[in-house]
C-alpha cells in the first residue's frame, strides 16, 4: 500500500512539474509576443498625419543633448541607444515637425531623420531611435529639432532617454531640450 501511495505521489508530483513547466514556456512566450509588437518600427507611427496647410509662420528649433556613449571606470565605452521623443502636448492643435538631425560631437551631421514634414497629431508623440549599435554620436551627440504650431498652442516637450548596459548592470537616463 505504501508503495503504490508514494508512487501516485510521484506521478502527481511530475504531473504538476510539467504543468508548472507549460505554465512558464507559455508565459515566457507571451512576453516575447509582447516585447516584438512594441520593437520599434518607424511605419508603426499611426498618429502621425500626412501634412496639409499649417501655418509655419515661426520656424522654432530645439537643441535635445544625446549619447551614443558614455564612459565609466578607466575610460571603458559603454554603448547606449537613444530614443528620441517628440510630444504634442496640446489637446487642440497639432504639431509640425520640420526636421530631426542627429549631429556628432564634433557638429558633423551624421543621419536626417525627415525626408518631408511631419503633423504630430494633438497630444500623440513622435518618436525617433539612434541604435546603439550606431556609435557615430559619441558623448556629445545631439538632436536638432526644427518645428512650428499655432501660436495659441502650448509648448511641446523633446527628449531623449539613453540606455545601455555594463557588467551586467542596466543604465538608463534622460535629457531634456534646451
Amino acid at each position: 500500500m505504501r508503495k503504490l501511495l508514494l508512487q501516485s505521489a510521484s506521478v502527481v508530483s511530475l504531473i504538476l512539474v510539467i504543468s508548472f513547466c507549460v505554465y512558464l514556456g507559455n508565459l515566457i512566450n507571451s512576453v516575447e509576443s509582447i516585447e516584438s509588437k512594441l520593437s520599434y518600427q518607424v511605419a508603426q507611427l499611426d498618429h502621425l498625419k500626412p501634412l496639409d496647410a499649417m501655418p509655419t509662420d515661426t520656424i522654432n528649433t530645439t537643441y535635445v543633448p544625446s549619447y551614443s556613449h558614455i564612459y565609466v571606470d578607466d575610460g571603458q565605452p559603454v554603448l547606449l541607444a537613444a530614443t528620441l521623443t517628440l510630444r504634442n502636448t496640446d489637446k487642440k492643435y497639432p504639431l509640425l515637425i520640420n526636421s530631426v538631425e542627429y549631429y556628432d560631437t564634433q557638429g558633423k551631421l551624421v543621419k536626417s531623420y525627415l525626408s518631408n514634414p511631419i503633423k504630430v497629431a494633438p497630444m500623440a508623440t513622435a518618436e525617433f531611435l539612434s541604435e546603439k549599435r550606431d556609435i557615430a554620436g559619441g558623448v556629445g551627440a545631439n538632436f536638432y529639432v526644427s518645428w512650428s504650431a499655432d501660436e495659441a498652442s502650448s509648448r511641446p516637450i523633446f527628449e531623449a532617454v539613453m540606455v545601455g548596459e555594463h557588467k551586467g548592470s542596466r543604465i538608463s537616463f534622460t535629457s531634456r531640450a534646451n
